[in-house]
């Protein structure tokens, strides 16, 4: 029997029909919609939670802290524990130990096998290099039993990962660092938006590594720098032209200052190579050097054969006469010291002359790319008078220096020098310390020295009994 149905009839149960596959249509866009809405919350939380991350990390300075953040980010978001990460040395060319978590979970072995693994720009760097080269990540959902690189084969079995994911870390373009992660729950794997998502914290990785990297060799460039800067000045100097970006000449009322030279340096160089010439100026002035420190004095310049420094300066002090003198002893004992240690050396000065004086200087920095602390005034054209005019061997002291230093110091032989202005100074040789403030050598300071210094340093006047 077949069913009749009237031309009415058809066009009611098509326009069911119609209405039915609206019905469905709409539904389907209505779910296609709230499936959109919720992948588009679902990218805006990512996005969120990544940029709050990544505020996190570039606030810190301390790779430590960094890294640290970065390792309870990932176990937090993608339950992956173990994680190591590789800086690239571009020096070396490869990929070095950098940090790690996760490695409480296994040996002590396996812990320092990873610190002191380096992965070379090459085939040997297994997977390392593959993604270095592709800048792409790779991630092995299971591991297979053939893995054609012998460094791969070596890091899953000690780390006895289930999957692999190395991940790249680029920042502008150049891969700066990578991570390695081993995952050894083998009911854990990663889909296709927690890998986009390790990737995306990768790059903000890989940013605040390189900051950190940069901002570590900015200090690094600096302090080399402000060491430089201070073989060049005193401390005190070195950082008013740092704050002040030049420093003002200071009027000193007293200072002593300290010339040496070479006896019969014009004669000696003459028959040195000026290899065997700078050899022995760099020996005996950098003993110098150390004597200089040693007493207190502020090394000036050296110029020719002069070495020149001076005491109290750039900060004051009631010691500086004391100082020189002492200084001046111990210089002239290098000198014999270093003539029999060096016999065979060419460069043999026959003796040291020594002037020590004191007075009033200026001092200041002079140059622009090329700093120099220098001090100025008649105080240092009498000081190189009294060394022009003193022979070989001997220590000439002005009486100006004398008046402050006679308490712990022996001088001899009163003489008269006349400076280049025509002016006449009165030196002696200083000889020693005075017999009951020194060794049986006159040259090195006794208790009863230090405890008069110590009252000479807090300004007292030390009085001859």
């Amino acid at each position: 029997n077949s069913l009749k149905l009237k031309h009415e009839n058809f066009r009611r149960i098509s326009g069911f029909c119609d209405q039915i596959a609206g019905a469905v249509q709409n539904s389907l866009l209505l779910q296609l919609a709230e499936e959109e809405k919720k992948r588009s919350e679902l990218a805006r939380a990512e996005i969120q939670k990544l940029n709050e991350f990544a505020k996190r990390i570039n606030s810190l300075t301390n790779l430590e802290g960094i890294l640290a953040e970065i390792f309870a980010f990932i176990k937090s978001n993608y339950e992956i524990e173990n994680c190591v990460l590789f800086y690239l040395d571009k020096e070396y060319k490869e990929f070095r130990y950098l940090n790690h978590s996760g490695f409480n979970l296994i040996d002590d072995e396996t812990v320092n096998y990873f610190k002191n693994l380096k992965f070379p720009l090459n085939e040997k760097g297994g997977f390392v290099y593959q993604c270095y080269m592709r800048k792409k990540y790779f991630y092995m959902k299971r591991i297979p039993k053939h893995i054609p690189y012998e460094i791969d084969r070596e890091i899953i079995q000690r780390s006895k990962s289930k999957s692999l994911l190395v991940s790249p870390m680029i920042n502008n373009d150049e891969v700066v660092a990578m991570a390695v992660f081993g995952i050894t729950d083998e009911n854990k794997s990663l889909n296709k938006e927690e890998r986009s998502s390790i990737i995306g914290v990768s790059e903000h990785i890989a940013s605040a590594i390189n900051n950190n990297f940069l901002l570590h060799k900015i200090e690094e460039e600096k302090k080399k720098s402000d060491a430089l800067l201070l073989n060049i000045l005193p401390k005190n100097v070195a950082e008013e032209l740092q704050l002040k970006g030049r420093v003002n000449p200071v009027e000193f009322e007293n200072v002593t200052i300290l010339i040496t030279g070479f006896s019969g340096f014009s004669q000696m160089t003459a028959k040195l190579t000026p290899e065997e010439l700078i050899e022995g100026l760099d020996l005996y002035f950098s003993r110098f050097d150390e004597i200089i420190k040693k007493w207190n004095l502020e090394k000036l310049k050296m110029t020719g054969d002069m070495f020149i420094a001076a005491g109290g300066l750039p900060i004051g002090n009631f010691t500086h006469p004391i100082d020189a003198c002492l200084a001046a002893l111990s210089i002239k004992q290098e000198v014999s010291l270093l003539n029999e240690q060096f016999s065979n050396l060419a460069f043999k000065p026959s003796g040291i002359t020594i002037a020590v004086h004191s007075g009033p200087v200026v001092a200041g920095v002079i140059g622009k790319s090329k700093f120099s602390y220098d001090i100025w005034g008649k105080t240092v054209t009498q000081t190189q008078a009294i060394r022009r005019a003193t022979q070989e061997g001997i220590i000439h002291v002005s009486q100006e220096t004398i008046e402050k230093a006679k308490s712990f110091f022996d001088f001899e032989k009163q003489k008269d020098i006349v400076t280049y202005e025509g002016e006449s100074l009165l030196v002696q040789e200083l000889m020693a310390l005075k017999h009951d403030l020194g060794d049986i050598s006159g040259l090195h300071p006794n208790e009863k020295f230090d405890r008069l210094y110590t009252q000479q340093k807090r300004g007292a006047r030390i009085l001859i009994k």
